[in-house]
């Protein structure tokens, strides 16, 4: 059978595929309970946003490129959410989403296959 391997990032974020498995990036944990979650990751398709915060006014979500150049908002207005089909237009890459609110924020990385 044909395997493919292939690694994308450098130091400790390095993401290693091959055709059985592969180590993704997970949703960090804030403190406070604040959470924020982009799955499945990486993906070929769309992701799924998930998020949890404590309160604080105009939460907002923000996409950046992994050099540092921002992409998009969206607002964030409830504590918990769930943003579906999200990403699907995205081209090939690592990304950057941060939830922002007064009372702190949080970023996760993702990869689009």
């Amino acid at each position: 059978s044909v395997q493919a391997l292939f690694f994308l990032g450098s130091g400790s974020e390095d993401i290693w595929f091959d055709s059985a498995l592969y180590t993704g990036i997970h949703g960090e944990e804030g403190t406070g309970g604040t959470r924020l979650c982009v799955s499945p990751n990486p993906s070929a398709g769309a992701f799924t946003i998930e998020w949890s915060r404590n309160g604080g006014q105009g939460a907002m979500l923000s996409l950046y490129s992994v050099d540092g150049r921002l992409l998009g908002r969206f607002p964030a207005e409830q504590d918990e959410g769930c943003l579906t089909g999200f990403g699907s237009d995205l081209p090939t890459g690592a990304y950057i989403l941060r939830l922002s609110a007064s009372t702190g924020s949080i970023s996760s990385r993702f990869v689009k296959l």
